[in-house]
């Protein structure tokens, strides 16, 4: 990982040259949390790379407490390690019943947490921190699905509603039965709902 601190000017600009060393012209965008997050800039900043648009699990902003929340993260993992934030995490991205159940993606994820690396948490975090594209929601033109868990804490259905309405044609789903990694709590809803939105720009 590069040294911190990371923007989403600089995550979207490595996307775009990422796209461009693989000689991608245009592509549908399917981005969950960050990557969702992303996909907003992109979508706003350039239309012209995008066929369309999925946000999961993905708001646009960083009200005051969801900052805060990042800035814990990092001062967390700098103070005692990955693994201190594996099971908080593993709390707030999941539902208590998936828990209870202990489903399979569980420990999983939980590999994923420990192997990351701590530069690279702490930059993506300061990014977070300043997360603000609800001003430019409104200058996104390609079709656009915003899909999120109805248990979701970081992205509530309210909070991905409202940032469906400010997008010209957009579509929110909400997926039952998942918090904030819906294609692992519940993949059979997610794929669905990406499934018939996919389908419906090739008509």
């Amino acid at each position: 990982a590069v040294p911190c601190p990371y923007g989403f000017d600089m995550l979207i600009e490595n996307a775009v040259g990422l796209l461009d060393a693989l000689n991608i012209e245009s592509s549908h965008w399917i981005g969950l949390s960050i990557g969702g997050m992303m996909g907003y800039g992109l979508a706003a900043r350039y239309p012209d790379r995008l066929i369309s648009l999925t946000t999961c699990d993905s708001r646009p902003d960083a009200p005051s407490e969801y900052a805060d929340y990042f800035q814990h993260r990092i001062d967390v993992a700098r103070e005692t390690g990955m693994e201190s934030l594996v099971e908080l995490t593993i709390k707030r991205w999941f539902t208590p019943q998936s828990i209870a159940d202990n489903i399979p993606a569980l420990e999983k994820v939980r590999e994923m947490i420990l192997g990351t690396d701590q530069v690279g948490h702490a930059g993506c975090c300061e990014a977070l921190k300043k997360l603000a594209f609800g001003p430019i929601l409104y200058r996104i033109s390609v079709p656009n699905l915003v899909l999120g868990g109805a248990q979701n804490k970081g992205a509530s259905v309210k909070a991905l509603a409202e940032t469906a309405a400010k997008i010209p044609g957009a579509k929110h789903v909400v997926i039952p039965d998942a918090g904030h990694i819906t294609a692992l709590e519940n993949p059979d809803a997610f794929y669905q709902a990406i499934d018939n939105f996919l389908a419906g720009q090739s008509e």
